[in-house]
């Protein structure tokens, strides 16, 4: 296995010039410079409105500029159309550009700003809205967005990039005013294990419980550290992945580090033009490649996509599709932009034996998607025209449902009041959050899993809706009598999205109960079971694995109880203490083991009997991971 540490932000700020491109913008506006009292500090307060009818421009983003054209700050226009804009100390000459996405930037004349002055402006704007043609791909990349092969190129690529810088600039400014998100907005994140070629087990995908949407979710590195150290880094315990947003997109560096050229929507992007990029011919550190799609007509931004390019990737990891992920955009029409859901895919090497030599690959997906609160019509709207990819996505964090079923063993009829408990198995949350990078890593890797009870009907039924699609482990609640004072094994249910799954339980009737350690004592039991980290009924029974139950007295002492499993890898080990905590664990047999390989264990389980003779324990030992 290839351990993933995972850096994704969903966007920092944009302080960047941008030189003029060789294109003529055809907008008017009319200046009207209104002399305000003194204040301590110098500023220019701005008010943006359409020069035709008068109304206030809101979210637009005004970047003020100084004599050489330099910007200074970037700031978000209210719903007023309005924004004060502080100078630098002393004054002098400034310009305003008004940036809206879909229409052409406007600079304004010059305004001069005396030492304390704060100055009116209001700029009369007549929008012209921009388009782009669905082009043919450049055979040639563009090194620096300002050179092209033809004026047509270089005015399509100077379009289309200066658009998606406005959409990027609002994304941030939108979530630092508070406006990203609101307090009915709820964000699902998600892993899933994709198996490797070959292997016959099916994907497994589990979504945390909503929880309200971050206003930063994780963190990434500076542009200056990725332009000299990459995008891909290597340690003793595995790769971490970097992920880029806005700030490094954005950045000089960034546009330094890579080359250019327009591609054509096909298939799921048709209609769409990208701007594609590529790392330039003399970087030597791991890099990323990806395209920024938007719509042709009004040149909005849809999503990111990008993927890891670096020689030292597994084979079959690296290029489109595979290690890399994807940023998705949403437009609410109020001048806000959000990001609506990401996706990280991350290889990993899997050796489904530990005598074999050969790796084989395998992918771990992490995203998150936001779920818009639907009572608000843009926001309606925005979910109305995503693309393809993102709709995928949001279906694949939608709730699922179990429909349980308890029955009385003796005679098969349903039990009614029986109390069952359900709790979302937790060992994907480990892996989601694995060796995660970010100042919140800690406290992100214990997220709450579904943990609930629920009781039966009348008929012994009981539907659960609601559910986060994942593996559930149901068991009978704590109150409910056990034949015997023996816990009958859990039940592990599968529930998907959009979909209710069945499942059934019922007490162990009294013929399987036998004479479990000679009618005295108490005993741990269950089943130990080998897989690529999946559990029943994809993971496969493991005969011969020792079973260890350890414990300390109240004089502190450690005890050990072990055995070994036989057929179906089931294990028993009797007489261990009640009221004590059980610490439970499997090893695979030193045998199956390569020479010098480190032992592969499951992870430890903590059990106390208490009224109980007899609890029963499933011990899952993964095989995926470092050999």
């Amino acid at each position: 296995m290839l351990p993933s540490s995972v850096l994704i932000v969903l966007l920092p700020s944009i302080r960047r010039h941008r030189p003029a491109h060789p294109i003529a913008w055809a907008l008017t506006a009319g200046l009207f410079l209104v002399p305000a009292e003194r204040l301590s500090a110098q500023a220019i307060a701005v008010t943006a409105v359409d020069a035709t009818s008068g109304a206030p421009i809101p979210g637009a983003l005004l970047d003020l500029r100084d004599a050489t054209g330099h910007t200074l700050s970037t700031a978000r226009s209210t719903a007023a159309g309005r924004r004060l804009l502080p100078v630098p100390a002393g004054g002098g000459v400034f310009r305003i550009r008004i940036r809206r996405v879909g229409y052409r930037f406007h600079d304004s004349a010059p305004v001069s700003v005396g030492p304390r002055d704060t100055v009116a402006l209001v700029l009369r704007v007549r929008a012209v809205p921009v388009s782009l043609p669905v082009v043919a791909s450049i055979g040639e990349t563009r090194c620096d967005l300002d050179r092209a092969g033809t004026r047509q190129d270089a005015a399509h690529l100077a379009t289309l990039w200066e658009q998606l810088r406005t959409a990027l600039g609002l994304t941030e400014l939108t979530r630092a005013d508070g406006g990203a998100a609101t307090a009915r907005d709820r964000v699902h994140q998600y892993v899933t294990r994709l198996p490797a070629a070959g292997s016959g087990l099916r994907p497994r995908h589990t979504v945390l419980p909503g929880r309200q949407a971050a206003v930063r979710p994780l963190a990434t590195l500076p542009p200056d550290e990725l332009s000299e150290h990459g995008y891909v880094r290597y340690g003793a315990e595995g790769a971490a992945f970097v992920a880029p947003d806005e700030h490094v997109l954005l950045s000089d560096r960034f546009v330094a580090d890579h080359c250019f050229r327009l591609e054509q929507g096909r298939g799921e992007t048709a209609g769409l033009v990208g701007l594609a990029f590529t790392p330039a011919p003399d970087r030597e550190v791991p890099e990323i490649a990806g395209v920024l799609w938007a719509d042709t007509a009004g040149v909005r931004l849809r999503f990111l996509e990008f993927w890891f390019v670096d020689d030292r990737l597994p084979p079959g990891a690296g290029g489109r599709g595979r290690a890399g992920g994807t940023v998705h955009f949403a437009d609410l029409g109020d001048g806000r932009w959000v990001t609506s859901g990401w996706t990280l895919r991350l290889p990993q090497l899997v050796r489904p034996e530990a005598a074999q030599r050969a790796y084989t690959l395998r992918f771990v997906e992490v995203g998150a998607v936001v779920a818009f609160d639907t009572t608000d019509a843009a926001r309606r709207a925005a979910i109305r025209s995503a693309t393809p990819g993102f709709r995928r996505l949001a279906a694949s964090v939608r709730p699922g449902a179990i429909a349980l079923t308890v029955l009385d063993a003796p005679d098969g009829h349903g039990l009614p009041g029986a109390t069952v408990e359900l709790r979302q198995l937790p060992e994907t949350m480990a892996t989601l959050f694995e060796g995660l990078a970010g100042e919140d890593a800690t406290a992100r890797g214990t997220l709450p899993v579904v943990d609930t009870a629920v009781v039966t009907g009348p008929d012994g039924c009981v539907h659960v809706a609601g559910l986060p699609p994942g593996r559930y482990e149901l068991r009978f609640g704590p109150e409910q009598p056990r034949a015997g004072g023996v816990e009958p094994p859990a039940v592990v249910v599968t529930v998907a999205p959009d979909s209710t799954s069945t499942a059934g339980l019922a007490p162990l009737p009294s013929v399987q109960l036998g004479d479990m350690c000679r009618g005295s004592g108490t005993a741990v039991y269950g089943v130990v079971l080998k897989g690529e980290g999946y559990a029943p009924p994809d993971a496969l029974p493991q005969v011969a694995a020792r079973v260890y139950v350890r414990w300390r007295s109240s004089d502190g002492r450690l005890h050990e109880k072990r055995t070994a499993t036989g057929s179906g890898g089931r294990y028993r080990i009797c007489d261990v203490p009640r009221d004590v905590p059980l610490w439970i664990q499997a090893e695979m047999p030193r045998e199956t083991l390569s020479y010098g390989a480190p032992a592969r264990t499951s992870e430890p389980v903590t059990v106390r009997l208490g009224s109980w003779r007899a609890a029963y324990q499933a011990l899952l030992i993964p095989l995926g991971g470092t050999p």
